[in-house]
């Protein structure tokens, strides 16, 4: 077993139980980058707590579904493993250039971009027969491999479309955040949520009514479904509304006349300015 994998079991145990929710989220960052076999797995226990997670209300959607990835690329690191193996490039890392012997075809409002993701039908670089140069970074590969299942799941267009969307936004992603794996690996988390949780959004980008480049730096808040930027804005109504009830009412007196509408009919409160000890 290796020690590195147990020291991350325990760690994220102790997280876990603590409720860390950033402590867990980097953890599981991490892990999304190793690779283990089925009987590591077994003898440390840990893709039965990373399981777990999921199950837990007080960890977030985010964290949640980043445990969700960490499984299912474990549950492919064992299919791989137990498959023959195919070449892999350890070479430095390259450009990442789409290889194709025909040009990208033009994206048609007439090709079919709905459904949701959690449609029954699942494609992703295998099954669509997909290829492209590899970085040879597991985190930037991945998340090419995740991003591109997010956005062809339930999804009738072509895969070189896709794929040549998914390369455009992670080249952003990676040079905004290049040397900064944390943050790199928060912004793959909140791109792929948004995405599995807005499907309007999902298919503007489809259908290239939305910049993949704009797309990579759009806040969380910017992606989030319209249903949740009503609740979003109405819960800052919301608390605008009670600051101003919390100030209480005012006193009102004929004694002052308003400079604006030359009334005399004003409110007036008092506060105290000097030490509290004195009197109003």
């Amino acid at each position: 077993m290796k020690s590195e994998i147990v020291e991350l079991r325990n760690n994220l145990n102790k997280a876990v139980d603590a409720l860390e929710k950033t402590k867990v989220s980097d953890i599981l960052a991490i892990l999304l980058t190793k690779t283990v076999d089925k009987e590591l797995l077994k003898q440390s226990n840990l893709g039965k707590i990373v399981n777990n997670i999921r199950k837990i209300d007080s960890f977030p959607d985010d964290v949640k579904s980043l445990a969700k990835s960490v499984v299912e690329k474990w549950k492919k690191d064992i299919n791989d493993s137990s498959s023959k193996p195919s070449p892999v490039s350890t070479s430095s890392p390259i450009p990442s250039v789409y290889e194709s012997s025909s040009p990208s075809t033009p994206v048609s409002n007439k090709l079919s971009v709905s459904g949701s993701t959690s449609s029954n039908t699942v494609r992703s670089l295998a099954t669509d027969k997909i290829t492209y140069r590899e970085y040879g970074i597991k985190a930037r590969d991945y998340f090419i491999e995740l991003l591109y299942k997010t956005l062809a799941g339930g999804s009738d267009l072509e895969g070189e479309t896709i794929i040549r969307i998914v390369l455009k936004i992670e080249k952003c992603v990676n040079s905004a955040n290049e040397g900064k794996d944390a943050q790199y690996q928060s912004r793959f988390r909140t791109i792929i949520t948004s995405l599995k949780n807005n499907d309007a959004l999902r298919e503007s980008l489809l259908l290239e009514q939305l910049e993949p480049e704009k797309f990579a730096v759009m806040t969380k808040e910017e992606m989030a479904a319209d249903h949740v930027k009503e609740k979003i804005t109405g819960a800052e109504k919301l608390a605008v509304h009670n600051a101003q009830v919390a100030k209480g009412a005012m006193a009102e007196t004929d004694i002052f006349q308003c400079g604006k509408c030359k009334k005399r009919k004003t409110t007036y409160t008092q506060k105290q300015t000097r030490s509290a000890d004195e009197p109003m």
